[in-house]
């Protein structure tokens, strides 16, 4: 009985787990990282120019990597603000560019490590630039909120590309042009994204894996390369089953269900087999924890459940984790109306 209390108590899948882990852990970055400046800042130096750039998947293969992006701010400075009259007391501020990959659509520019800094050194007076505007905006909301901040505190913006157009800050039609032009990059970030998932959506059709090596599934195995070549991608990366891998998988089945072991019991007592499956670069990924045999018990049964072993190219691993997920908690549903 107490088995089959584990068993259909309702408990998250690994997925959900995962994303309860991941919010938890950005949670705790914001509460500790600096909170962006938002309210009037005070003018205690004479005004200075920075510039900001940013790189997502593979921009840094169309011309737009973070060097490019620099040798382009900082030349625009020196040819449009150091060179004016009107400006000869801005100097030069530095630039400043976010170390990882990051997605304008989804991280608004305050909440960038990068744009962070920005506002925090930014006061009256400054200039900020920008190679283009999809390197700062990628979301209407975002453009509004900081443009409205912008504003408030005096800061002169800058782009060294608007795709051949000049527009005048601070006027109705030069804001309104500049309001259209993120509304364009929103739209081609959204139409990037679909056709992401449309590809990958194609490889599994085409039993080819449309993932990453650094993101291989329980249980199976990266067999082909991936690489660029004239600069087209040549990407044959296949998933096969790892025998050995999901043998350790199914003794863990059978140790809970059949000798009814804890989750505890069997993560010291399979330590090795266990972190040899949880195969991870990081350290805390691999070790052998009662939440990560929860992850290796819950993704058999989820196979075991879903049939004959198919082509692994072909299966959505984290669809088929909440299709189980929800067949369990429709069973447990009609084992309490019956009782």
């Amino acid at each position: 009985m107490l088995k089959m209390t584990f068993r259909y108590t309702g408990l998250p899948s690994p997925a959900e787990l995962r994303k309860r882990h991941e919010a938890a852990l950005r949670r705790a970055a914001r509460e500790s990282a600096p909170k962006p400046p938002t309210g009037l800042r005070v003018r205690t130096r004479d005004p200075l120019a920075f510039s900001y750039g940013r790189v997502s998947h593979a921009d840094s293969l169309e011309g737009d990597s973070v060097p490019a992006q620099e040798h382009r701010t900082k030349g625009y400075y020196d040819f449009a603000i150091k060179g004016n009259p009107d400006h000869a007391d801005v100097g030069w501020g530095g630039f400043e560019h976010d170390d990882k990959n990051i997605s304008a659509y989804k991280r608004p520019f305050s909440k960038r490590p990068a744009g962070r800094r920005l506002m925090e050194k930014l006061i009256p007076g400054d200039h900020i630039i920008f190679d283009k505007v999809d390197r700062i905006w990628r979301s209407n909301e975002d453009f509004v909120d900081l443009m409205r901040w912008f504003r408030a505190n005096d800061i002169t913006v800058h782009f060294v590309s608007l795709s051949g157009c000049s527009i005048k800050m601070g006027t109705p039609m030069g804001d309104f042009m500049l309001g259209l032009f993120v509304n364009l990059a929103q739209l081609e970030a959204a139409r990037v994204s679909e056709r992401t998932k449309d590809g990958f959506i194609f490889r599994r059709q085409a039993g080819l894996y449309a993932g990453t090596r650094k993101s291989t599934p329980l249980g199976c195995k990266v067999v082909g390369h991936y690489e660029i070549r004239g600069g087209k991608k040549h990407n044959t990366l296949r998933l096969i089953w790892d025998l050995e891998k999901r043998a350790v998988m199914k003794e863990v089945v059978r140790l809970i269900d059949r000798e009814g072991r804890s989750l505890r019991w069997v993560a010291r007592e399979l330590k090795q087999q266990l972190e040899m499956c949880l195969g991870s670069r990081r350290a805390e990924n691999k070790a052998a924890t009662a939440t990560r045999v929860w992850s290796v018990y819950f993704r058999e049964k989820a196979l075991q459940w879903f049939g004959v072993d198919p082509d692994p190219n072909t299966i959505n691993f984290m669809d088929l984790e909440k299709r189980y997920k929800k067949h369990l908690d429709k069973k447990k549903k009609v084992a309490c109306e019956s009782a």
